[in-house]
């Protein structure tokens, strides 16, 4: 995949850290999947941009998934201080090689944030003590805030003016967000330019990035779209629309 990316003009590839993969014994951290993906973005022209998340059940043993996806490590002190060993490790590790690194993912969706409701409040205090972890190991961090699912519904949007008003903006370089339609044209034009009216109230010197978007390879998948009966030319039109929109 990722010669075809640098050939179509893609700047940066984003690439999931999954704690619980990279600390499977409580203190030990090691990265041979990670390094392996980061290296070959590289190799290939892109720029890595790493989104730091999902929880651990070695410090939330209560997860009902093993990578403790949709578990924010904020609502235990122990699990709180691991999170901020592994964001600093993170940073660390990866400090001559990546330059961003995205504070959780969709933080705003009760899939992927728990085991309380999303609250822009809490993920302001989250993105606190995670950028602050990363630009002390990595002073030349930039931190890449919100992937929220803000296009989703007006909730997300709600959700992002909160935590901006707690203060998010203070930890972050970039401000970022998801969208999945099924028709790409429907309303994008004008909730973008709402999300940048907040953005303009609370920060306007975050630059707006869109994050994650795209169609699954396999119908029978559970991931956003994957009830669509996808080919690869009905990929090629939805990416060449997607691509001029944004």
């Amino acid at each position: 995949v990722l010669p075809h990316l640098a050939e179509l003009g893609a700047k940066r590839a984003r690439v999931q850290t999954v704690w619980a993969r990279c600390e499977r014994v409580n203190g030990v951290l090691d990265y041979p999947r990670l390094d392996g993906i980061v290296d070959k973005i590289i190799a290939a022209g892109l720029e890595p941009w790493l989104c730091v998340c999902y929880g651990n059940r070695l410090y939330i043993p209560e997860a009902d998934h093993e990578a403790a996806i949709g578990i924010a490590p904020l609502y235990n002190d122990e699990a709180r201080e691991a999170w901020k060993r592994f964001c600093a490790a993170v940073a660390k590790h990866y400090r001559e090689r990546v330059k961003f690194f995205e504070i959780w993912n969709e933080p705003d969706h009760t899939h992927w944030w728990g085991p309380k409701p999303p609250s822009g409040a809490d993920y302001a205090e989250f993105l606190r003590i995670s950028s602050r972890a990363i630009r002390a190991n990595n002073p030349e961090a930039k931190v890449v805030g919100g992937a929220v699912a803000m296009l989703l519904d007006q909730s997300g949007m709600t959700f992002m003016e909160t935590a901006l008003r707690a203060g998010a903006a203070d930890d972050m370089d970039v401000l970022s967000y998801h969208v999945y339609r099924r028709t790409i044209e429907r309303s994008y034009e004008r909730q973008v330019q709402a999300f940048r009216a907040i953005v303009a109230r609370h920060a306007p010197h975050l630059p707006v990035w869109q994050g994650e978007s795209g169609t699954p390879s396999d119908v029978q998948t559970e991931q956003a779209l994957a009830d669509l009966p996808w080919t690869p030319l009905h990929q090629a039109k939805w990416l060449c629309r997607r691509t001029v929109l944004d």
